[in-house]
């Protein structure tokens, strides 16, 4: 991992687990994928960008969009090749768990999911993960259309009352998006990450819906 990067606002989002690994009420489990700031591509896409959902069946296209990002990305992400390599969808095809992808042309831009906890006291709240979207398409506004469209869906779902997600705490970028949306900090676990022998601490926050 480039330490030189992975904290600051070139990158808003980070994950350190996948969500299939029993993520708890301390959402220790579960983290962001890197976005970059800026775009490496073109100043201008020719075509607007569609959001929908991408479900279960199409975990190979899925995979292989990970896959790219891991290529793209992957001296700044925790998550390795192997740790995608036998993974499942990360979500259950349903109103309270589902993954959207931005497409341009029918062409995968970015990715985001959320899921509901599982455990039925838990079960009032869910969370924002792997948000990620590919060097080609950055500085577009993607992140934003994601993020928009995934509490969109969540608000559907009457009974969930609060969306959380973590965030590197020095990533004024990622916090001021979410801020935006109505997130606030609520907490932050110190030296959460540990790589190379440097740490890097978390802020955890969440945006009431109800």
């Amino acid at each position: 991992m480039n330490q030189g990067k992975v904290g600051v606002s070139t990158f808003v989002h980070l994950l350190k687990a996948w969500p299939w690994a029993n993520w708890t009420q301390e959402l220790a489990a579960v983290r962001m994928l890197c976005i970059r700031s800026h775009h490496k591509g073109s100043s201008k896409l020719n075509e607007p960008i569609e959001i929908r959902e991408i479900l279960s069946t199409q975990l190979k296209e899925y995979k292989m969009f990970l896959t790219t990002a891991l290529s793209e990305d992957g001296g700044n992400l925790i998550v390795t090749s192997s740790d995608n390599l036998n993974a499942p969808f990360p979500t259950k095809d349903r109103n309270d768990s589902f993954t959207l992808g931005a497409y341009s042309k029918n062409v995968l831009a970015g990715v985001a999911s959320f899921a509901r906890e599982d455990k039925e006291k838990l079960s009032h709240k869910g969370l924002l993960f792997t948000m990620y979207v590919s060097t080609g398409f950055r500085g577009h506004g993607i992140a934003k259309q994601l993020l928009g469209e995934i509490i969109k869906k969540v608000k559907t779902v009457l009974d969930i009352e609060q969306i959380n997600l973590i965030v590197i705490s020095d990533n004024v970028r990622a916090k001021r998006l979410y801020e935006k949306f109505g997130f606030k900090k609520y907490g932050t676990e110190l030296n959460s990450i540990k790589w190379d022998g440097k740490y890097f601490s978390e802020d955890l926050m969440v945006l009431r819906l109800r």
